[in-house]
């Protein structure tokens, strides 16, 4: 048989990038052909995302792809535009990590306010929250609300500037806190809480729904292949990058979504809304199969980046990841305890000024060396997978004896041995592109040339790159932990 080629585009919260998924029957090829940035734009004091540039840049991209039979977009969850009776978007995006949510925050502190919302969406309480960011503009600007016909998460966006057809792709509604847990429709009792009028919410897709295709005038001012489908798939990235999984058995493994943000959790069969849950901020996020993405936010490669962008700033030129992880390995281990999951590093103005503050405000010694720095921060992730970890299992009842990890993150290798290594399960990390994997392997189903999950597995280990890293017991480790969970509930109290 020949190849069938399948475009995916990717929006990450840092880049994105637009990949052909060339498939011979047995394995896809990836061939990235346009990687972009995706820059935060500060407009005042509002921090944006700058959805036009990240269009023209797309369209770049698919003018490389003539030969396509499907298109399908994924991109990272929660912002939003809003568009008018016209079409057009009222202004750009905000940004989740505006502070525009944070007093918010407040009015659902205890556990008894939140419990109904949680109890009805299936999310926690946390400012990068739709419903919040929606709550934000029904207080402070409710005339935005008022000019838009349409509410549209990002993917979605991209997929209405593409086709000209406004839907929502359920797996990244499922992140808004405003869909209801119960039929996984639009959660009407919560939307009329905060106050938005309901017409703004899309009808609801699934992945493997046809969305259309092309619009004439795209196609004609960019040579763009007409006949290609605009397929729907897991549009959240992490619902495709966890359908990249490379096992067929999850119900003993634990799963991370390793990228700008780590998302930490299991494949459920049902959700769980329990106290316990909701105290440890799980959240019952839809995948791309129907089933639950049981998953919590942890800061993720978020602090790394941030570092070698200031860095980068710094210096005048690009720094090696490589190079700095191969530094990072030879420098001391467990200088000092990070606590990566705490307010002031969710968007501090100096990444690095914020760690040493830390360090003081905790009494440790200042680490200043820059590859001792990214150390402290690799060891502190791996120190909150295993927390995580120890939540899941309680809130469960289940034993993970291995965690799997997915995404960009699972290239660096130092961080799946320390996650191995403190939390005493082997990790299995890889493919490293499960999000542009996920997204063809959709499309694959969608034309038929996968039916079943054994199938689905089989082309992904045929696919990427996996690897296997082997826990080793360490005191040192233990001892480290006993810290972190000291320094955290120091931060609770």
């Amino acid at each position: 048989m020949g190849e069938l080629r399948c475009a995916a585009i990717d929006l990450g919260n840092t880049s994105g990038r637009v990949s052909c998924g060339a498939f011979d029957g047995k394995k896809i090829m990836l061939q990235e052909v346009a990687r972009f940035p995706n820059p935060k734009v500060l407009i005042g004091s509002a921090v944006k995302c700058d959805v036009l540039f990240l269009f023209s840049e797309v369209l770049k991209g698919m003018k490389r792809l003539p030969d396509i039979a499907s298109i399908a977009i994924d991109s990272w969850a929660v912002d939003f535009a809003l568009v008018d009776v016209r079409g057009d978007i009222c202004t750009l995006p905000h940004h989740h990590r505006d502070p525009r949510t944070r007093p918010y925050m407040q009015r659902f502190s205890s556990l008894e306010d939140q419990r109904p919302w949680y109890r009805s969406t299936g999310l926690s309480f946390q400012p990068i929250n739709t419903s919040l960011q929606l709550l934000s503009m029904v207080e402070n600007c409710p005339e935005a609300l008022e000019r838009a016909e349409t509410l549209l998460l990002i993917a979605d966006l991209m997929a209405y500037f593409l086709t000209g057809e406004i839907t929502c792709d359920a797996t990244n509604a499922s992140t808004t806190q405003l869909l209801s847990l119960s039929d996984r429709c639009w959660d009407v009792r919560v939307i009329e809480e905060i106050g938005v009028p309901k017409k703004l919410f899309a009808p609801l897709v699934r992945p493997g729904d046809s969305l259309g295709t092309v619009t004439q005038a795209l196609a004609s001012r960019y040579d763009l292949n007409q006949r290609a489908r605009v397929v729907s798939v897991g549009s959240h990235d992490t619902a495709s990058a966890l359908y990249a999984v490379p096992l067929v058995d999850l119900h003993h493994v634990a799963v991370v979504s390793s990228g700008t943000w780590s998302l930490f959790g299991a494949i459920l069969e049902n959700p769980i809304v329990s106290d316990a849950a909701l105290l440890a901020k799980y959240n019952n996020e839809l995948g791309v199969d129907g089933r639950t993405r049981f998953l919590k936010n942890i800061m993720g490669m978020w602090i790394i980046e941030e570092l070698i962008r200031h860095w980068e700033l710094e210096d005048g030129q690009r720094i090696s990841y490589d190079e700095l992880f191969g530094a990072a390995r030879g420098s001391a281990a467990h200088a000092a305890v990070f606590v990566p999951d705490l307010d002031r590093f969710f968007a501090p103005v100096n990444m690095e000024d914020e760690i040493k503050h830390y360090l003081q405000d905790t009494a440790q010694s200042c680490v200043c060396d820059r590859a001792q720095l990214v150390r402290l921060v690799l060891e502190g992730l791996a120190l909150s997978y295993r927390e995580s970890l120890e939540q899941l299992q309680l809130i469960t009842g289940v034993q993970y004896s291995k965690v799997c990890i997915v995404g960009g993150g699972s290239r660096v290798g130092l961080l799946n041995q320390f996650v191995a290594d403190a939390t005493g399960r082997d990790v299995i990390a890889g493919p490293a592109e499960a999000t542009t994997l996920g997204n063809v392997l959709s499309q694959l189903e969608f034309h038929g040339e996968i039916t079943t999950k054994s199938e689905l597995v089989e082309v992904v280990c045929a696919s990427a790159k996996i690897e296997n890293f082997v826990a080793r017991y360490s005191p040192e480790w233990e001892e480290a932990y006993g810290i972190y969970l000291q320094l955290k509930n120091a931060v609770r109290a």
